[in-house]
């Protein structure tokens, strides 16, 4: 029986499923680059643009702003591109291993670590002269990129997957896992989180997904709550950690939601990468 808090849950859920649940929603529609998002690459590029003009003078100063600025514009410009490529292109055939968590790239969290500790380390050692409240940030920086290069070195990450199965999708986490059957999957979007791409997936009945272990059915619960208010959405699965495009995953959602006959794929665990891209 559900507890009370367990209920309050269900019921937040609840009001914030789609009011139509009896035909699935099926959204391609990818957001486009939006004025903040030039915004934030300009101000950036033209923050790194000051660091190189005030390099010959104060070099320390020039490096930490070159440092930042240089790797926020990087980011939000392979943001920008994403988002105005989004579309451009259809896939026509697309196949999933089925059977088989499918882990984040371990290469991508080694990047995005390095990244980290040497951004980290460039700010701690040449900004002195901001004061203690950044170098402490550079420092955090720098620590979440070490945590992440000893996590792979000891197996602790990456600690998610995704796994792919003829009766649904399992969202595996550390603690726990669930289970969404493909029946109970009212619709599927693709839009932004922070702006970075992310696929909203909206759930028929929350409390009927399949909790592992059945003791964690309440965080779980509570994991949708709050993507819910985060997102508009119980479920959020961000591709790019696992080196998944976008179109290639809210495809094959979309194939596997629709189409009862292509389910059975998934338990022959095959892997067809043999993508055929079609320009638009």
């Amino acid at each position: 029986m559900l507890s009370n808090n367990d209920r309050q849950t269900r019921e937040l859920l609840s009001s914030d499923r789609p009011e139509d649940t009896s035909n699935r929603i099926f959204s391609d529609a990818y957001p486009k680059p939006i004025k903040r998002d030039w915004v934030l690459l300009l101000g950036h590029f033209a923050f790194a643009l000051c660091g190189l003009l005030v390099l010959p003078f104060r070099p320390g100063v020039g490096i930490v702003a070159i440092a930042w600025g240089g790797s926020c514009a990087f980011l939000f410009a392979f943001i920008i591109v994403k988002k105005a490529f989004f579309n451009r292109s259809a896939l026509l055939r697309v196949k999933i291993v089925g059977g088989v968590p499918i882990k984040p790239s371990r290469v991508f969290l080694l990047v995005a670590a390095v990244w980290l500790i040497a951004l980290g380390g460039v700010l701690i050692i040449l900004g002195w002269s901001f004061g203690p409240v950044f170098i402490g940030a550079s420092a955090a920086v720098a620590a979440i990129g070490c945590y992440i290069v000893i996590g792979l070195s000891v197996g602790w990450l990456p600690n998610r997957y995704l796994q792919f199965d003829p009766v649904g999708v399992t969202f595996g986490y550390l603690r726990w896992s669930y289970t969404v059957q493909w029946d109970n999957i009212a619709g599927i979007a693709a839009s932004t989180l922070n702006s970075n791409p992310v696929v909203l997936i909206y759930v028929r009945e929350p409390h009927i997904v399949n909790v592992y272990p059945l003791a964690r059915k309440l965080e779980v619960f509570k994991h949708f709550n709050r993507n819910c208010l985060s997102a508009g959405a119980p479920v959020v699965l961000s591709p790019v950690p696992y080196g998944m495009d976008i179109r290639l995953l809210m495809t094959a959602l979309q194939r596997y939601v629709a189409k009862r006959s292509s389910r059975a794929e998934l338990s022959q665990q095959l892997l067809d990468e043999n993508v055929t891209v079609q320009d638009a």
